[in-house]
């Protein structure tokens, strides 16, 4: 199998294919390959294993996928009287207080004692 990428950009069908794109299917070179190693998931239900899956995409695939043309929108600034209430709103708020761990063991014990009898 030859490179599909070499044959239609660089007109070179003699560049023989190394892998097959997982999305589209063609077979690629090691030029036009990308490699990609998933982040291994953690917490319930993850494999405990050392097995990273790797994804392998031909060029075009991969730039379809993480790539954008589109440009960010400029941030209109707030006038004065919003930023200051955004402001206040998260920077000089009072912190709320949590409840000490007998608090909160004493208010569950309570609730399940209360469901208990319903």
């Amino acid at each position: 199998m030859n490179c599909y990428m070499c044959l239609v950009k660089h007109k070179d069908a003699m560049r023989s294919a190394h892998a097959v794109c997982q999305r589209c299917g063609v077979g690629v070179c090691h030029q036009h390959l990308v490699e990609m190693t998933d982040k291994p998931i953690v917490g319930p239900g993850a494999c405990m294993s050392a097995f990273h899956p790797r994804t392998l995409l031909c060029r075009s695939c991969y730039e379809a996928m993480y790539t954008t043309d589109v440009e960010p929108r400029p941030q209109k600034m707030l006038s004065s009287p919003t930023r200051r209430w955004w402001q206040y709103l998260w920077f000089w708020h009072i912190p709320s207080s949590l409840p000490s761990p007998e608090e909160a063991v004493a208010s569950v014990e309570g609730f399940l004692k209360q469901q208990r009898h319903l």
